[in-house]
């Protein structure tokens, strides 16, 4: 729902007549959310239990990132980026190196992974849609666990529709990012901007997620298991954070993504038109302004990664500490210039391939798999740990194997589809598809165009080579993972 944005001060505070706009807006978003049923139990210990949980059932901690791609330090896409805290956490977990989102889109995204099952059987393709509106009978993870004697609590972005909190922003908005910020037509939080601001860390969302976490951990009861999922935001646009985060990368030192000026040329038409739909590449170019947006990117890592230490450093301290699983997971990636493309909503390895770190309960040493998953994976596998059966049959596959084993064979492409869009952004009920196995990448549009990259020997998909006839067997083997 299109809003004029508002402006507020560097101490966040914001003028009366704003920030009783903000606040409207706020509980409209809370409406929306009680009313399609998607808020479960944020903020909460979620709903009651009917069920007793297993015998020694583990606690699970879920950190789930917004808009992460693969630019943190132990998957090693991007030298630049500063991750000391969920490297440390991938030290002692175990890190799925291949791991992909199932619908490059925050909502459709969380909808499949939370309940375990795929975009063709949630029916939601874009951030309007509520799961329970689709699927009545679908059930999330935490919910579930709560009807199986869990503890259940949520803080900050679980879910796409979650409580929000205020939070400060640059005494102008948009503050970069002049062109094409989405300003005036959209709130603040989803500007494609960003800025430094002079502003305690405590006074950011996060920060306050964060804490909420904290503060449950120290008051959780050890007899009876919890789930507490705390979800962090400012990965996401608008990349607003305090100015000593920026500051840790000095702008003269950016390195910006290697795109070679001819990479959409061998790309399908409908391929290029995704990849240039908001025009963004251009009008950042014009504005001098990619070496800028890289940077906040960055320094929105930075900081999320902060939090993230805090939260584990607490759970360290607690007597949580060794009944504890912990999973580390973000959406969908995001792009920032690679295909000429920025922000989220295609099907290149930058937007769909995102992190996912599972550390089991007593897991003291690290250990990596190689092998493509999916983020369908994650319920499935939670439940297995948990040595729950889960309400339904679900469509992604338990990692448990691959936990127990990191060097198991495993070769289960992975589907992502991506509901077309007008340039209203609404659905067209047209689909293009993406399928990533081991070895290799192919992308099926609605129209018929189709791409293929090998990834061993092109990681960066500079080179499409579904043109090339030697390639037929493998489309033809992954083409059939596609709907029809």
């Amino acid at each position: 729902m299109p809003k004029t944005a508002p402006h507020a001060t560097k101490t966040g505070a914001l003028p009366d007549d704003v920030d009783q706009e903000r606040r409207s807006f706020l509980r409209h978003l809370q409406w929306i959310a009680m009313t399609s049923g998607v808020l479960g139990g944020c903020g909460g210990n979620g709903s009651s239990s009917t069920t007793p949980p297993p015998a020694d059932s583990p606690n699970i901690l879920a950190i789930v990132i917004d808009d992460l791609n693969d630019w943190v330090g132990f998957l090693g896409a991007n030298p630049q980026v500063k991750t000391p805290n969920m490297d440390a956490l991938a030290a002692r977990a175990t890190v799925f190196r291949r791991n992909y989102c199932n619908v490059p889109l925050c909502n459709p995204s969380r909808s499949s992974f939370w309940s375990g099952l795929s975009p063709q059987h949630t029916q939601v393709f874009d951030n309007s849609t509520s799961l329970k509106s689709t699927t009545p009978t679908a059930v999330n993870l935490p919910d579930y666990l709560a009807a199986n004697g869990y503890a259940s609590a949520l803080y900050g972005k679980i879910y796409h529709t979650y409580h929000m909190v205020d939070e400060p922003y640059p005494e102008h908005v948009p503050d970069r990012n002049l062109v094409c910020s989405g300003y005036p037509n959209m709130v603040t939080e989803g500007l494609f901007d960003w800025g430094g601001m002079d502003v305690d860390d405590s006074l950011m969302p996060d920060y306050t997620y964060t804490r909420q976490g904290i503060d449950f951990l120290a008051g959780a009861s050890t007899e009876r298991p919890f789930f507490l999922g705390v979800g962090l935001v400012r990965t996401h646009v608008a990349w607003y954070v305090p100015q000593k985060w920026l500051d840790m990368f000095p702008l003269e030192s950016i390195q910006v993504p290697t795109v070679p000026a001819d990479d959409l040329a061998d790309v399908p038409a409908e391929g290029r038109a995704l990849a240039l739909k908001y025009n963004f590449q251009d009008c950042i170019q014009r504005q001098g302004k990619w070496a800028e947006a890289v940077q906040a990117y960055l320094a929105s890592i930075a900081f999320v990664d902060a939090q993230v230490g805090r939260l584990l450093a607490a759970l360290d301290a607690s007597p949580h500490k060794d009944n504890t699983i912990v999973v580390l997971l973000s959406d969908n990636g995001f792009h920032l210039g690679q295909k000429f493309h920025w922000h989220k909503e295609a099907l290149w390895e930058e937007t769909t391939r995102v992190p996912l770190v599972i550390r089991d309960r007593g897991q003291t040493t690290g250990a990596t798999v190689d092998a493509a998953v999916s983020l369908l994976d994650l319920c499935p596998t939670l439940l297995d740990l948990c040595g729950l059966p889960g309400p339904y049959g679900m469509d992604g596959n338990s990692l448990l194997p691959l936990l127990r084993n990191p060097a198991t064979a495993w070769d289960k492409p992975v589907l992502m589809t991506f509901g077309v869009t007008d340039t209203q952004d609404h659905f067209t009920g047209l689909f293009d598809y993406a399928v990533r196995s081991n070895q290799y990448r192919y992308i099926q549009y609605h129209e018929g165009g189709r791409e293929l990259y090998v990834e061993g020997s092109d990681p960066n998909e500079f080179t499409n080579v579904a043109g090339d006839a030697s390639h037929a067997d493998v489309i033809a083997q992954l083409a059939a993972y596609v709907p029809t």
